[in-house]
């Protein structure tokens, strides 16, 4: 494997408008690396991934880990050539796809920051992963920790991204469960994040309290023509009396 190269490709890609963490970049070429030790294991003659690539066999490695990514009980020996200690291989080889799709890109001879006629679709799609995450931590986190009493709930996000099969979809995990639109959709407040800022070990904690529950709030005026102050009147009346417009509002 053409491994510094790859790096080198990736140091200059970008994700939006960011450079990929550290993280991102060591996790691209790992699984990478550990694909090319498993090439025997599924059933391909080639010990590089470069000689696979120039054999045209490309789009069968892929096809392969796509088929034990479905189904990795069709050939354990197979799934434990390349993710051995995998308890739940399917989060693995998913993200192993995602980084040798990438390596196929590099040794195309793609633009690290290649755009396609499938951009905007892409986008589309992020924002589909974002909703089917929002729902899918609902529905798996707050909704049982909420049912069983608890005041709080945490979210490691390598973890949710394992348990939905996505493909190294940390950012894409922390941005659409700190995002107000979940907050909204499961009546909670921002949550607390510990370790590093976009990681597969990143926790989101959810504070459940009644306390912190986000509640609809209704701001309204007290007074009329936006000169006469009827405070004091609602305050010692206990009412609330609204009135339209009159034409100095207007």
């Amino acid at each position: 494997m053409r491994e510094e190269e790859f790096r080198a490709w990736l140091e200059e890609r970008q994700w939006g408008d960011k450079s990929l963490t550290k993280e991102v970049k060591d996790d691209g070429v790992r699984r990478s690396l550990r694909a090319e030790r498993g090439l025997k294991g599924l059933g391909f003659a080639a010990d590089k991934l470069e000689n696979l690539f120039d054999d045209g066999q490309w789009t069968a490695l892929l096809d392969r880990l796509g088929q034990l990514k479905s189904n990795p009980d069709i050939d354990p020996e197979a799934v434990k050539s390349i993710v051995p200690q995998a308890e739940e291989p399917k989060g693995q080889l998913s993200n192993m796809i995602a980084a040798l799709k990438q390596y196929g890109h590099f040794l195309e001879g793609r633009d690290p920051n290649y755009h396609t006629h499938a951009q905007e679709f892409e986008d589309e799609e992020d924002e589909r992963d974002a909703d089917r995450i929002r729902q899918y931590a609902l529905e798996h986190y707050i909704s049982p920790a909420r049912a069983k009493g608890e005041t709080s709930v945490e979210i490691r996000v390598g973890t949710l991204n394992n348990e939905m099969g996505l493909n190294q979809a940390s950012p894409n995990i922390c941005s659409a469960l700190g995002s107000k639109k979940f907050q909204t959709l499961a009546n909670v407040p921002p949550p607390h994040k510990t370790g590093p800022k976009q990681s597969t070990t990143t926790v989101l904690k959810f504070d459940l309290s009644n306390e912190a529950a986000v509640r609809p709030v209704w701001f309204v005026g007290a007074s009329f023509g936006r000169k006469s102050d009827q405070m004091a009147r609602f305050l010692k009346d206990g009412i609330w009396e609204p009135v339209y417009p009159l034409d100095a509002c207007r």
